[in-house]
């Protein structure tokens, strides 16, 4: 059984190869799209992620920041309040010395 060659072959023949090669062509185009589209998608979604990332960074990096500066406020805070209570009481003892030694010399 020898092969046919294209003019041997009918008309009818011809068309339907031609037909099944295009709907092949056509499928596989469609297919190329449809994997561009989602490489288009996921490469979009990779540059919102990265971005989201930046964004995130920069917010905990000015959260740092923030908890930074509040543990040094606090610190001033700290050491302020215990110099006031350290002079404070020192204020008074020596308050009370002077009172106690004024009466007790007075009185």
């Amino acid at each position: 059984m020898e092969k046919q060659t294209e003019t041997e072959r009918s008309p009818y023949v011809q068309r339907h190869e031609i037909d099944a090669v295009w709907r092949e062509f056509e499928r596989r185009k469609e297919w190329m799209d449809k994997t561009d589209r989602f490489k288009e998608r996921v490469a979009d979604d990779i540059d919102k992620i990265k971005d989201e990332q930046i964004e995130i960074k920069a917010t905990l990096r000015d959260m740092g920041n923030s908890v930074n500066s509040i543990l040094d406020d606090s610190k001033w805070l700290r050491r302020t309040v215990t110099n006031l209570l350290i002079g404070g009481s020192f204020s008074a003892i020596i308050g009370v010395i002077v009172f106690f030694f004024q009466k007790g010399v007075g009185g």
